[in-house]
């Protein structure tokens, strides 16, 4: 369950149909679930952060984030100890788990910043997805549904727009990670200790 109210995939329905009146509901909601992941997982502007505590003679800690989240990296500046920045870490590559390099010291309070997407099978997307990116989900799915002819769901013409349009988003948002995420990265909520978003 989101912090704050999230949308359904079935919001994401209206905008592709306009886009793709040939497609069925059913199709519309597949490929509208797996243009939110595939956008979420290609930008990874999506962040939230978790803490965990040190503990002498401990070097790897479990990650506890939200069970909806899917983590897809931390940065190697995205971890701090006692709000310094703190580099000497590894994550593992297939569990939520971070181990120190240095001796852990007893206490200190460890927060890491991850990107994340949601799961495949999530009932909810966050607001923030719907409310500022439904352009290039849209769009997204748009290509998702191009079977290769104009007698598809959707034209070569239509899909080559859409092409476009989310390529042009995706070099807008590295450029904007380039540039200190001057326009601002979206968080889905401010936490210093494991909570629901």
């Amino acid at each position: 369950m989101f912090h704050e109210e999230a949308r359904k995939f079935e919001d994401l329905i209206p905008d592709i149909s306009a886009r793709a009146p040939k497609a069925d509901t059913l199709t519309i909601e597949h490929v509208a679930r797996q243009a939110t992941l595939d956008f979420m997982r290609e930008t990874r502007i999506f962040h939230d952060r978790v803490v965990f505590y040190g503990q002498r003679g401990v070097a790897e800690y479990i990650l506890e984030i939200p069970d909806n989240q899917v983590m897809i990296d931390i940065l190697p500046d995205g971890m701090t100890m006692n709000g310094r920045p703190y580099r000497a870490f590894r994550r593992d590559g297939h569990y939520n788990v971070v181990r120190l390099m240095d001796t852990a010291v007893d206490g200190a309070c460890y927060e890491v910043d991850y990107s994340f997407h949601i799961k495949p099978d999530a009932c909810d997307i966050p607001n923030e997805v719907y409310d500022k990116y439904l352009h290039a989900i849209v769009d997204r799915a748009v290509m998702m549904l191009f079977t290769g002819d104009n007698d598809g769901y959707v034209s070569n013409a239509s899909y080559q727009i859409a092409s476009r349009n989310y390529d042009r988003e995706l070099d807008m948002i590295a450029s904007r990670r380039m540039h200190n995420f001057s326009n601002g990265r979206p968080r889905m909520i401010k936490r210093s200790s494991r909570s629901q978003f």
